[in-house]
Parts: structure tokens; C-alpha cells; sequence
């Protein structure tokens, strides 16, 4: 996923906007989201149980 779809998917269902960053990782997909509060967005693929 690249960063400006993990932009719209936050706005689209959970109404947050800011700026966003990837994050290392080994198995899932991280983004740190930077505005009027910090976020983590953490996005597993389906074959793994968080």
C-alpha cells in the first residue's frame, strides 16, 4: 500500500488527516500519521493474526 492510499483510507473511515510517513517493519505495513494527534496505522496482511 502506498502512502497516499493509507492518506484516504484514514480520512475516508476515521476522519484523520495529517502527514504521513512509512515505518520499517518486517511482516506488515506501518505508517505514522503526524497532525493535531499522532497515529499509527497498522495494516496486516490476512494470512496473519494480530
Amino acid at each position: 500500500m502506498r502512502s497516499e492510499e493509507a492518506k484516504s483510507l484514514l480520512k475516508k473511515n476515521w476522519g484523520i488527516e495529517g502527514e504521513i510517513s512509512s515505518l520499517p517493519s518486517e511482516r506488515d505495513i506501518n505508517f505514522k500519521i503526524s497532525g493535531k494527534a499522532n497515529y499509527v496505522l497498522k495494516i496486516y496482511p490476512r494470512w496473519i493474526q494480530p
